[in-house]
């Protein structure tokens, strides 16, 4: 397919599919990246962060329906991990057309169900348990109230990229990108039926504690749901700052199937595989060198004795109840935060809390709320 840089203001960092149009005048009364680049939506900084990071490291981006192009053509060389039913692990390089061939293509999954009520977990949450906590704060209170800023470069610049990708408000009715879906034989579908749609998995099981929840909500916006024509496979594409290493990380794993398993569970479907991509940058930076993204896929076959469909159950149960001990139980507060690393993304936060805990002699969950600091989705695991 052809990827050309942008010659409006996006520049080399973005790679267009549809540049022959523009430049040709033909585009008419449709929208691209570029307009929403300049629509005012993205502050001049964030831009300036996002183009120094590409710039430096060495990557550009793709429209999401660019990927889907890539996806099913012959062009695409993936890493796989495939895990048996034992739980032991295939980790190849291989061609992706073969597997498009057999299953008839890979396509956008729209999400017509919605989520609604108040949830324990999200996808992305992981190591230390206090993280878990701090990731459902208000940052915008803890910067503009406390002084507290958790943002960095690197995550303003990844929310930057995301919106280049798969961002279209519902007013950008004539979106030139979801054109490109007719390549790959399908109707135009807005970006909004199945990018950033949030999604909430269900887990239920039996917990040792009777005040603990029995059920477990997880929820997530993965950046991208995809589906097989024939019904092989439910899965989700995430896009990644990260770089690329020979092995999938294990937080990309369990957000991944996560976001697989919980689409295929709203709209009650039984794929025979749970698959998962990610995108990274190259494993070393390259400055002003712009290369394509590396995919990695997660292949996990649908089955509730699958070793790993079992392990990543029995994680999100560890984590909910370790949670709620350490909402609840100031000496385990304490104890946690004194084995935090000093460069923990949470560590300035949890500085604050700890203080105002011992100066209000409260716990964790009674903080929150007092300081008002908590997610309004959020539910507190409770225990007495």
């Amino acid at each position: 397919m052809e990827l050309n840089a942008c010659h409006k203001e996006l520049g080399p960092i973005f790679r267009c599919d549809v540049q022959s149009r523009c430049e040709s005048g033909s585009l008419g009364d449709f929208t691209c990246t570029n307009t929403l680049y300049t629509s005012g939506l993205i502050s001049e900084d964030n831009k300036k962060l996002l183009e120094n990071d590409c710039y430096e490291e060495g990557y550009y981006l793709l429209p999401v329906e660019a990927h889907f192009v890539i996806l099913n053509s012959h062009d695409a060389e993936i890493d796989v991990t495939k895990t048996k039913s034992s739980g032991e692990k295939d980790h190849f390089r291989k061609s992706w057309y073969d597997t498009v061939k057999e299953h008839r293509g890979i396509y956008p999954l729209p999400l017509t169900k919605k989520v609604s009520g108040k949830y324990h977990l999200r996808a992305s949450e992981h190591g230390h348990d206090l993280a878990r906590i701090i990731a459902k704060l208000d940052k915008s209170k803890l910067k503009t109230e406390y002084g507290i800023d958790l943002e960095n470069k690197f995550s303003s610049a990844g929310t930057t990229a995301h919106l280049l990708r798969n961002y279209q408000e519902e007013f950008y009715e004539n979106f030139v990108h979801n054109k490109r879906l007719e390549d790959i034989g399908i109707q135009p579908i807005p970006r909004q039926l199945y990018c950033e749609m949030p999604v909430q998995l269900e887990l239920t099981y039996e917990s040792k504690t009777q005040e603990v929840a029995d059920v477990i909500k997880i929820r997530g916006h993965p950046d991208v749901l995809f589906q097989f024509r024939d019904g092989h496979a439910v899965g989700a594409l995430d896009f990644k700052r990260a770089r690329n290493i020979p092995y999938e990380r294990r937080s990309h794993v369990r957000q991944k199937l996560t976001y697989a398993r919980a689409a295929a569970q709203m709209l009650n479907i039984e794929p025979e595989y749970f698959y998962g991509f990610t995108t990274n940058r190259s494993f070393e930076s390259d400055i002003g060198n712009y290369r394509n993204p590396k995919y990695k896929l997660l292949k996990v076959p649908n089955s509730n004795t699958n070793a790993q469909i079992v392990e990543h159950n029995f994680e999100f149960a560890r984590s909910y109840t370790k949670q709620a001990f350490i909402l609840h139980n100031r000496r385990t507060f304490f104890n946690s935060y004194a084995t935090l690393h000093p460069k923990e993304y949470c560590r300035p936060a949890a500085d604050l809390l700890a203080k105002l805990m011992k100066t209000e002699k409260c716990t964790l969950a009674d903080l929150i709320d007092m300081l008002r600091l908590g997610s309004k989705d959020w539910e507190y695991p409770t225990i007495s």
